[in-house]
């Protein structure tokens, strides 16, 4: 059984209850995201999952207390979701997929995929996800992507390309480079975005924003703000970033006993 005991990253801003949503299939599904989906399902609302074949055991019979699971087959590690009676499986051939998840009665709002690391150009293959997510691509609301950097590349029908994110980012944390984003630079990120005619801003395209995708080692982050020029001087009144569910610090203080 997957360890779903991390919550990951925080999909609350991309995902909405009632989505459908679809992944790579075996090899090329991204376990980070899947595992973060499995963890907060019961915090996003209700889903359906598009599921195809099935190499990890992310995905469980107790899953469809928050998901309904539907698929083209009960291959691999979802026949469980079958012997379970909990999938759905489609009576349609392999070839028809891609129209239904374009446009079709399975049309798919949010796309997760695993990509490799950018290239010379910027440019990140999706591996070994070469199928009907080329269609789902075309129709989602929201494409979430792990970049993991064992994802082969291949040279296939369609790169995600560096224009997709609006802004790279690096920091610096006690003289290392962070692996992701401290959630401090993130909220200046977003603020220096919102002030025309910032460093930021313009490296993220210049004009008036109210957010910004940025990259960073470990993925994207979406930030923004709010600011006004008031007198000459800009005033920022709100700052927005992703939120996260983590454990900060945990142990024992030990206060003299006659403090109280």
């Amino acid at each position: 059984m997957a360890d779903s005991s991390t919550p990951g990253p925080d999909l609350a801003p991309w995902v909405r209850p009632g989505d459908t949503v679809v992944w790579g299939q075996a090899t090329a599904e991204p376990r980070t995201l899947t595992q973060a989906l499995v963890a907060q399902r019961h915090a996003l609302g209700r889903l359906r999952v598009f599921v195809g074949i099935g190499a990890s055991p992310t995905l469980q019979p107790e899953h469809a207390d928050a998901f309904d699971f539907v698929g083209y087959s009960a291959s691999g590690t979802h026949r469980a979701l079958a012997d379970a009676g909990v999938l759905d499986i489609l009576p349609c051939h392999y070839s028809q997929l891609p129209e239904l998840l374009r446009s079709g009665p399975l049309r798919i709002d949010v796309v997760m995929l695993q990509v490799s690391p950018p290239d010379a150009q910027g440019r990140h293959s999706l591996g070994l996800a070469q199928e009907y997510l080329l269609a789902a691509l075309d129709a989602a609301r929201v494409v979430i992507a792990e970049v993991h950097p064992d994802v082969p590349w291949v040279h296939g029908a369609r790169t995600l390309q560096a224009a997709d994110i609006d802004l790279l980012v690096r920091a610096l944390s006690m003289g290392q480079l962070h692996h992701a984003m401290m959630g401090t630079a993130a909220v200046a990120i977003g603020t220096a975005a919102a002030i025309p005619g910032t460093l930021v801003n313009l490296a993220a395209g210049g004009g008036t924003r109210n957010a910004v995708v940025f990259g960073h080692p470990s993925g994207t982050l979406r930030v923004g703000a709010e600011a006004t020029q008031v007198s000459g001087q800009w005033q920022v009144a709100k700052a927005l970033m992703s939120r996260s569910a983590r454990i900060l610090m945990e142990g024992w203080v030990r206060v003299p006993a006659d403090s109280f």
